[in-house]
């Protein structure tokens, strides 16, 4: 068994089309996103369970939450994608939590799919993941 690195750790990886991934992973709902690397085999792995999956606005430099690590099947296996929670399936629930704390998520017209990462944002989906553990 490996050992949890103490450095932290980026990998790219590419979003995988619902239909593909539910064809593969027949366990995903709409709720979930898949991400990977097939020809090489590079995935989200044990400990990294709540961690942001980002992209970035290369236009603007600016980096959007597209999803949670959540779970998949071993650990950078080719032709296995990993499992992300969608974030902008939540958006509604970030922007009601995050207004009661007095700092409330305004997503950016353009943004679309996805999240702007704030502070307080990543701060309440971490807590989030936490309890859904517990």
């Amino acid at each position: 068994m490996q050992s949890t690195s103490q450095v932290l750790r980026k990998v790219n990886l590419k979003l995988v089309k619902w239909r593909t991934c539910s064809n593969i992973l027949p366990l995903i709902t709409q709720n979930m996103m898949c991400a990977g690397s097939f020809r090489e085999g590079r995935s989200a792995c044990q400990g990294d369970s709540g961690g942001p999956l980002v992209c970035q606005k290369r236009s603007r430099n600016i980096w959007y939450q597209l999803g949670i690590v959540s779970w998949g099947v071993g650990c950078g296996r080719k032709n296995m994608p990993g499992v992300y929670t969608k974030v902008s399936n939540y958006l509604s629930w970030i922007t009601r939590e995050t207004t009661l704390l007095g700092k409330p998520y305004v997503s950016e017209p353009d943004s679309g799919y996805s999240l702007l990462l704030s502070p307080w944002t990543i701060l309440l989906l971490s807590f989030a993941m936490l309890l859904l553990t517990l």
